[in-house]
């Protein structure tokens, strides 16, 4: 709300206070430590990611509170520091849109798209103590660049599994499914229906996904998965916009450029000085 943002269920870490304290709040409790103006929210059941007006995401995750990270340097480490930047150039990428289902969740930049897991607390303890749980961070991933500006990326859903569809500012449908891998040393084979790298869209993790253009479907300005992988995409029907003409009409047109043609009001008819003179005065006129 305009007061701040309230929480309440299972508490596994994730809104915002002890979890030992809290284990089940029932009714919508305030997070007193998140006190700047929320643009955005989108929740797991382990993790919740707060988007604010200056473009920060925050999460909530293992009874900590993180601040999402985006890469921004596409450039070698090498080489980083030499590059020019102007002074109007963003520090950090201007994120439009957050998005979240099981697991995963997607983040919607003003040029590019990226996706982060955050499991279940107990996951992590595997490779760590209990102390080092609390420094666990998300780790973005670049999923879709933008290579010009109509792809973009301007709508996002996401499944369980980790699948994605997306619509650019084109108005075009690219789906991200996961390859089936085949052959003795298990490398990824591609299906029948061909899956091609998208325009301006880039392959994530060690190559066990690519995107896919979804053919026949245009003007699309809204995209929609459920849990079980099956896609939706909303599509704007162009609009024909009433012609206006402006300036002369092609009859008018005709009578200037052919007098034998122009209409002369009844009493003029006998008067043929009188129609020569219009005629004349007509005549002398440029034509646009």
């Amino acid at each position: 709300t305009s007061e701040g943002l309230y929480t309440w269920g299972t508490n596994i870490g994730q809104l915002g206070y002890d979890r030992g304290a809290t284990p089940v709040q029932v009714v919508p409790r305030k997070v007193t430590t998140i006190s700047q103006e929320i643009k955005q929210i989108a929740a797991t059941d382990f993790a919740t990611a707060c988007l604010f007006t200056n473009w920060d995401v925050i999460v909530l995750h293992n009874d900590t509170m993180h601040r999402v990270q985006f890469p921004l340097n596409r450039f070698r480490s090498g080489i980083s520091a030499n590059i020019f930047r102007p002074q109007q150039a963003h520090p950090k990428p201007v994120i439009k849109k957050i998005t979240s289902s099981g697991t995963t969740f997607g983040v919607i930049s003003d040029t590019d798209l990226y996706t982060f897991s955050l499991d279940h607390p107990s996951e992590y303890s595997k490779s760590g103590s209990g102390s080092s749980l609390k420094t666990i961070t998300p780790k973005p991933q670049l999923v879709w660049s933008m290579r010009k500006k109509f792809t973009a990326v301007r709508d996002v859903a996401i499944a369980s599994d980790g699948s994605v569809i997306l619509c650019t500012e084109s108005g075009h449908v690219f789906v991200r499914a996961k390859r089936t891998a085949s052959g003795p040393g298990g490398s990824a084979a591609t299906p029948a229906g061909k899956y091609t790298p998208a325009v301006g869209g880039k392959a994530s993790g060690k190559g066990g996904f690519k995107f896919q253009a979804i053919p026949y479907l245009q003007r699309v300005v809204k995209v929609a998965m459920n849990e079980s992988g099956g896609f939706a995409a909303i599509k704007a029907d162009a609009t024909c916009r009433e012609i206006k003409i402006r300036g002369r009409s092609l009859e008018e047109a005709l009578q200037n450029q052919l007098p034998h043609l122009r209409s002369f009001p009844p009493g003029d008819a006998v008067e043929g000085v009188s129609i020569a003179a219009d005629i004349f005065d007509v005549t002398a006129i440029p034509v646009d």
